[in-house]
């Protein structure tokens, strides 16, 4: 049987969190001169960037350009690239056991509502880019669910057939993308939301670290 494996990346394979979070609030002192609660930003940590800057623009009641939005991003990801180096980037507990086993048997990928460059960093700071075949980014992306069809069209653009689509994160937005692509989806509790929180949101299976990777390989041999 094969399978198509999708993971998203902060809080799922790594943990760069907090210096996302500061960038993110440096660019909206910048062009708002507003400080933003780390709770209004946490809770849309996994949507795509632009999906990321409405949310958080209509919460507070801030009127806004395009302009605007397009300044957050660029003030934001040269804020990340310059903050991020292979000392401040986590390796979440398991990843590297779960993609070691993994690689050899199935198709891995990305999908990440970072721009390119940041995830490209991201993946690059714990020499996680080798493992994955696809890669799907939030450039351009108007939402979650954007960045997992491109992944899928990347898919058949090089012909990976696949039985089972499973796709991988720590954010309700996961799972949700998720379901509407109809994959199978896993919650892993090693960002803002708990097992309990993500369990809400229906998904496939929850677990509290890809240390519980043998899990998920159960579920696809049931599937």
């Amino acid at each position: 049987m094969n399978n198509l494996y999708l993971f998203d990346i902060d809080a799922t394979l790594v943990n760069a969190t907090k210096a996302h979070l500061t960038a993110y609030q440096n660019a909206y002192l910048e062009v708002f001169n507003k400080k933003v609660a780390d709770e209004t930003l946490y809770k849309r940590f996994g949507q795509a960037e632009k999906e990321i800057h409405l949310g958080v623009c209509k919460e507070l009641g801030l009127s806004y350009t395009d302009s605007d939005l397009e300044r957050i991003i660029k003030i934001w990801e040269e804020g990340v690239i310059n903050t991020i180096n292979p000392q401040s980037v986590q390796l979440l507990p398991g990843v590297r056991e779960c993609l070691e086993y993994l690689k050899p048997r199935d198709k891995l990928g990305v999908i990440t509502g970072n721009l390119k460059r940041v995830g490209e960093v991201l993946l690059d700071s714990n020499n996680l880019a080798d493992y994955f075949l696809i890669k799907s980014y939030g450039d351009n992306a108007e939402q979650r669910v954007d960045i997992l069809k491109n992944a899928l069209s990347q898919a058949r653009d090089k012909d990976y057939a696949f039985d089972n689509l499973i796709v991988i994160g720590d954010s309700p937005s996961d799972i949700k993308a998720g379901k509407l692509v109809n994959a199978l989806t896993v919650g892993v509790a090693t960002g803002y939301s708990s097992r309990d929180k993500l369990q809400e949101f229906n998904p496939n299976l929850a677990i509290d670290s890809l240390l519980e990777y043998r899990k998920i390989i159960e579920l696809t041999s049931k599937s």
